[in-house]
């Protein structure tokens, strides 16, 4: 149990034991405990109320405190005991090989205007068009036979190349999934939406000024959550 990742919103928690083939999560939720409603109110605390203020105030206070234990304590007197509410297990296919390390991420090459990369497990780039005025996600059109990360032996991988050429005041933003995965206090995901809104903000500024933009949404957006991934953010401007 020491070996999860506890993770929750104040009502519903969760402890992620971050398994490779199968995921075990632990599932919590404040309303699970064992048997029924009970109404634990003393019915002899309001009978005895003068009488431990009237030994109060004759200073006779351990008197006081003895009635007290029994008059206004609850009953019965402990709390039923909490349950979690279950154990989810995630299956995942392909279970092959044995995995100890690996990596995701964007290959990039870079010829002035001309730009060449491969995705091996990140969330699609976003390209900013100046021409167009508009945003667009970088996706390859063969999308469903781009898969895998590097490093996971024993597994099938496939990265395509993509290929695009940057006019002047186009914008190209990279991030993990630290970002459109972020969360709100009521688990609400950041999601690739907002950040196309954060770049369209204004686009014509320098790529430190859209990166700010970005981060100040995802921050307003998330109220102080705690992110429950790395963020990473490259923005790529052509001058």
């Amino acid at each position: 149990w020491e070996e999860a990742l506890p993770i929750g919103n104040g009502r519903m928690g969760a402890m992620v034991y971050g398994k490779t083939w199968t995921e075990e999560i632990q599932l919590n939720e404040e309303s699970m405990w064992y048997g029924g409603k009970v109404d634990r109110n003393n019915p002899d605390a309001l009978k005895n109320l003068p009488k431990i203020r009237e030994l109060l105030f004759s200073g006779k206070v351990p008197e006081a405190e003895e009635l007290m234990l029994y008059a206004l304590s609850s009953t019965p007197f402990s709390e039923r005991t909490y349950q979690t509410l279950g154990d989810f297990y995630l299956k995942f296919k392909n279970p092959k090989g044995e995995i100890e390390n690996y990596l995701t991420g964007l290959l990039f090459k870079i010829n002035n205007s001309e730009i060449q990369f491969s995705n091996a497990g990140h969330p699609y780039p976003i390209l900013y068009k100046a021409s167009t005025g508009a945003t667009e996600d970088l996706k390859h059109e063969d999308e469903s036979n781009q898969y895998g990360a590097i490093g996971m032996n024993g597994i099938s991988v496939n990265f395509l190349d993509i290929n695009l050429k940057m006019e002047k005041g186009d914008v190209l933003v990279c991030f993990t999934d630290g970002l459109n995965e972020s969360k709100d206090t009521y688990q609400n995901e950041f999601g690739r939406e907002r950040i196309h809104k954060a770049i369209m903000v204004s686009p014509q500024e320098e790529s430190s000024k859209i990166l700010n933009n970005i981060l100040n949404a995802q921050k307003i957006f998330s109220y102080n959550n705690l992110l429950e991934d790395d963020l990473t953010i490259m923005v790529l401007k052509k001058l």
